[in-house]
Formats: C-alpha cells, sequence, structure tokens
C-alpha cells in the first residue's frame, strides 16, 4: 500500500478524528481496532469516489501505518459484495514485523517505491475519472450523492476563507475524453452549483466573513469604498505621532497597517484570524475586561464598537483606563442626531437584509455623547465626520477631577427620540 496517497491518508485521517470525536471508535488516543480501521479507510474510499477522485483501498498507508502484506479476499455470504463481485472491495492487511521485513529491507523498499509510484502516478485522473463513471456512479442516488459532495467541498471552502483562514488555491486542468459516452448529468450539476454559488455569495459578502471590513476599502460600491478610506484616513492621521496604540474592536480593517506595531484587539476570532496578515500583534479579547495595565497606551482607537454593545459604564470605564493622562482617545459611532444617519440605516436595512444595521442596538447623538465624555475626564479636541453623519472624536485625556463637567450616567449620552407630533 502506497504512504504517498495524500488525499485518502488525510481524509482517513479526519474520519479517524470525527469517530473518535463522537464515541465511534473505542479511544480517543491510541492505535484503533483492525474493525475500526476497516470503517475508517471504507468511508474514505466512499468519499473518494463520490468526489471523483477514485481512490482505491492500495490507498492506505496511513490507516495501516508502517510495511504491510495485503492479500485479496473472496467475498462470502454476508459481504455486502458477495454476488456481486468474487472479492471483498477492502482485502485484509497484514503490518510486517520488524523479523518479517528488516530494515535495510524496509529501506531499500522505501526508495524503490518513489520511483515505482512516479511512474505509475502519472495521467490516472482520467482513468480515474472513467472508473468512477462507469463503474461507481450508476444510479441516480449515487450522482445525487456525489453533487451533493461537490457542493459541500465548496462551501467548506468559502467557510474556511470566512472564518480567517488562508487558502491555497491549486489549479484544477479538466482533459476531456476523446471518445466514449459521459454519465453527467451535465443541467443539474449547473443548477446545483448554482445554487451552492448564491448561497456562498452571500455568505462571503455578509458582516459574518472574517475579511468584510478589509474588502470594503476597495468595495464596487462606490460609497461604501468612500466611507471606509474617509475613516481610515481620519483615524490615521489622528493616530500619527503615537508610539503605544491601540485598537479596540479592530476587526479586519486596514487601520490596523496604520501605525507600525499597532496591538489589535478584538472579541471575534476569525475578524483576528484574517488580521495576522497584516504583521501586527494581536490579542483577542472585550472591551467590557481590557487584559492591560492601567495606562498602557497613550493612544486608543474605538471605532465602530459602542453602538453594538449595551450602553453601559464598564466601556468607557475601560478605555479611560488603559490610556495614560494625557493621552488621546479616538472614538467613532454614528450621530443617530443626524437624519442622513438614519436615512441611510434606514435603506442599508432594507436593501442588505441581516447587515450592520441590524447590529446597531445602541444609538449615541453628538451633544449628550460629548457631555458624557467630558464628564468621564476627557476634552474634546475635535470632532469629524464621514459622510456627515458618522462623527469621529479626538479625545484627551485629563487629569482627575480636572474636567469641568459633572459626572453623568451613560444613558444621559443615548439620542433622545422626539415625540411624532414633535415641530
Amino acid at each position: 500500500g502506497s504512504r504517498l496517497a495524500v488525499s485518502t491518508t488525510l481524509l482517513a485521517a479526519l474520519v479517524s478524528v470525527c469517530m473518535r470525536a463522537t464515541g465511534q471508535a473505542a479511544s480517543l488516543a491510541g492505535p484503533l481496532q483492525e474493525h475500526e480501521r476497516r470503517l475508517i479507510l471504507a468511508r474514505a474510499l466512499l468519499g473518494e469516489w463520490l468526489g471523483g477522485s477514485g481512490g482505491g483501498w492500495q490507498d492506505s498507508g496511513g490507516v495501516w501505518p508502517g510495511m504491510k502484506l495485503i492479500e485479496g479476499v473472496l467475498a462470502a455470504e454476508g459481504d455486502p459484495e458477495f454476488g456481486v463481485s468474487r472479492g471483498r472491495l477492502l482485502p485484509r492487511h497484514r503490518i510486517l514485523t520488524e523479523t518479517e521485513a528488516p530494515p535495510q529491507v524496509r529501506e531499500d523498499l522505501q526508495k524503490s517505491l518513489v520511483l515505482v509510484h512516479g511512474g505509475m502516478a502519472q495521467n490516472v485522473g482520467p482513468i480515474l475519472e472513467m472508473v468512477t463513471e462507469k463503474y461507481l456512479l450508476r444510479s441516480e442516488q449515487e450522482w445525487n450523492a456525489r453533487r451533493s459532495m461537490l457542493d459541500i467541498l465548496e462551501e467548506i471552502l468559502i467557510r474556511a476563507l470566512a472564518a480567517g483562514y488562508r487558502v491555497v488555491e491549486v489549479p484544477f486542468r479538466y482533459r476531456a475524453r476523446l471518445a466514449g459516452r459521459s454519465h453527467a448529468r451535465l443541467f443539474k450539476f449547473a443548477l446545483s452549483y448554482l445554487r451552492t454559488f448564491m448561497a456562498m455569495w452571500r455568505l462571503r459578502n455578509s458582516i459574518a466573513s472574517s475579511d468584510y471590513d478589509a474588502r470594503a476599502y476597495d468595495s464596487i460600491i462606490p460609497l461604501q469604498r468612500y466611507w471606509q478610506r474617509r475613516r481610515y484616513a481620519t483615524i490615521s492621521r489622528l493616530a500619527t505621532g503615537f508610539t503605544r496604540v491601540l485598537d479596540v474592536g479592530c476587526g479586519s480593517s486596514r487601520i490596523l497597517s496604520a501605525v507600525p506595531g499597532m496591538l489589535g484587539l478584538d472579541i471575534q476570532l476569525h475578524k483576528l484570524r484574517y488580521a495576522r496578515r497584516y504583521g501586527n500583534p494581536l490579542v483577542h479579547g472585550s472591551i467590557f475586561a481590557l487584559p492591560f495595565v492601567d495606562s498602557a497606551f497613550d493612544c486608543v482607537i474605538c471605532s465602530e464598537v459602542i453602538e453594538h454593545i449595551p450602553a453601559q459604564e464598564k466601556p468607557f470605564d475601560e478605555l479611560a483606563r488603559v490610556l495614560k493622562t494625557g493621552g488621546r482617545l479616538i472614538l467613532g459611532t454614528p450621530d443617530y442626531d443626524r437624519w442622513r444617519w438614519r436615512a441611510l440605516e434606514w435603506l442599508y436595512g432594507r436593501l442588505s437584509p441581516g447587515g450592520y444595521a441590524d447590529e446597531h442596538i445602541t444609538h449615541y447623538g453628538r451633544a449628550n455623547l460629548a457631555t458624557y465624555l467630558q464628564g468621564k475626564g476627557f476634552a474634546i479636541e475635535s470632532i469629524d465626520y464621514v459622510g456627515g453623519s458618522e462623527m469621529i472624536f479626538s479625545l484627551r485625556k485629563l487629569a482627575p477631577m480636572v474636567s469641568p463637567v459633572a459626572v453623568r450616567s451613560v444613558r444621559t449620552a443615548l439620542r433622545v427620540e422626539r415625540p411624532a407630533n414633535a415641530a
């Protein structure tokens, strides 16, 4: 059995992990029992065939580790192959002992296997595809299973991207057969792929995708592209000149790359997973309990975060705690006092259900928020706007007891809803 059949061995390893985790194997670690090995390989081969790659029992090196003797076994009553095939699908595997196969024999055979396998493995793709179609996918149920497997593969790849993982694509080259007929149901395959494409397109472009913020910077939608770039330019300018900078709720935004060494913090692991490509130090944590000592930073950024969380004192206390006296807090949030933002959010909610508009649970207004922040011990240096509706505060932390404004409850920072009959 070849140890170079990477796809079968990898699939068998995944099946093994799933079986151990779900109690279908006797132990969570250690050697597998013989009947478990056979079941794992059978499931791996079935997955290969449904996927179209056509793996065989000879690709079982990882399931029976070591050098082994593979012997064919005649099908008998009780075997699913009985009456269909002379032999069982899975032969008998016997791992050779050190006495039966001394180390020198193993080394010599290992070296020769690479050359033999390399010669045998050339251009077997069309042959395996032919075997799969002719012998293994003869019924409608089997073809439906294969279509489902292809859909699942696409979904796994897209969800891996959405979760922040890198996916290295291997180019796929299809060589059409020159003769014979294909049993492929091309129209049904096309419909299946179209359904998968639409579902994955929605996921890929949703806020659940790890790179949503980063991709918005180059969005084909002019308003979204302007918004992201204007926000990036404003915050980058305000953060320039500081050396110890923290971005709370960094997400996958390119703002992380604006200041060398900026530290990013977020509660969503998939966003941090994507943000690793910026090369910044990253921390998994919550704004309700920042994992830093007091006065650790001379600049703290908190952009588009506070509207996503309940109105509580703790987040503002934490932002002030980790910022040194005289340091700068850059705080961004929509201004719900402005009708332009409310109109934009209403429109966005209709055009993109499930987007950020549904996640804005706390609404702040400029006047009330400004007074509240002054009461928390900050001096307002400037207030910039993105699109005339998203406000970005530049705040300086004052020494204790210096602020001329009395401390207020965070509830006073919220936008006050005007009565419907108000002028």
